[in-house]
């Protein structure tokens, strides 16, 4: 659990940070993030495992990318008249 609020303060830190920086500068922060969760829980540089995880973590943090977009049309539409109230979806 502290490993899990230590990245998120981490990627929030990032992000506040993100607004200053260019795309290169995020790219390299956000693999540094990435590399330093896979260390932190144990993995081993270099081996298989390692680059499962972060594997793993890149593609978390871009479905919560995709995620986070998608609320964000979720709530325009809705706003705007235009989509259904997905709630009531079955």
């Amino acid at each position: 659990m502290a490993i899990l609020l230590k990245t998120l303060a981490t990627a929030m830190g990032t992000a506040l940070l993100a607004a200053c920086q260019s795309a290169a500068d995020q790219r390299a922060a956000f693999e540094q993030e990435i590399r330093a969760s896979c260390e932190q829980r144990g993995f081993v540089p270099d081996s298989d495992a390692f680059r499962l995880c972060l594997l793993l973590e890149t593609t978390d943090a871009r479905l919560r990318n995709i995620e986070r977009r998608l609320d964000i049309l979720d709530l325009e539409l809705r706003r705007d008249g235009i989509g259904p109230d997905c709630r009531s979806c079955p």
